[in-house]
């Protein structure tokens, strides 16, 4: 880079800044979309220094790109809100409201008195959003785990777990009966 082009750059940046900016900020939304604009707009500058006329026509210059750089944001906002609207639809299909389940404060209550370990398991390998509880335990303690992998995967970490996590009651009614196969 030769001292001339760094110098010219520099003049160019010190002499169109405020209006840039003052462009920028009536365009926008934010004070970090004001930067992008900016930062953007000189960028181009910079990489096309040899196009940009001399003295108030490079102000005009500057205009045009900055347009074209907030044109260009606009359009990337659009998509990203047309994205997450998009996002949002698909994720809300199938997600059906139920009714508050009473077992509900039972099981979390159970939950949250076994070990950190214990509950990691059970996270892992409990209920998804579409699955019940039920289903969960089934397919985990006395099911299968689908494709293949047999029963034992998921009840090893309950015949390794200490004794109080092995023996912890299950109340009927939180599970519906006690979970098949837990044993010591």
């Amino acid at each position: 880079m030769s001292p001339g082009t760094r110098d010219r750059f520099e003049a160019l940046y010190l002499a169109c800044y405020p209006a840039i900016h003052r462009y920028a900020l009536r365009r926008t939304d934010s004070v970090g979309d004001v930067a992008d604009v900016i930062a953007e707009t000189y960028l181009a500058a910079w990489r096309r220094l040899d196009d940009v006329p001399d003295g108030d026509a490079a102000l005009l210059w500057l205009y045009g790109v900055a347009r074209r750089v907030l044109a260009n944001h606009r359009r990337g906002e659009s998509r990203r809100s047309a994205l997450a609207a998009r996002l949002r639809d698909e994720l809300a299909v199938g997600q059906e409201t139920r009714p508050a389940d009473p077992r509900t404060d039972a099981l979390r209550a159970a939950f949250a008195a076994l070990s950190a370990a214990d509950r990691e398991v059970l996270a892992l390998a409990g209920p998804s959003r579409t699955e019940s509880a039920d289903e969960s335990a089934k397919r985990v303690l006395g099911g299968g785990l689908g494709g293949g992998a047999p029963n034992v995967t998921a009840r090893a970490p309950w015949r390794e777990a200490p004794p109080p996590a092995r023996t912890a009651p299950v109340k009927p009614g939180v599970w519906g009966a006690a979970p098949p196969n837990v044993t010591a």
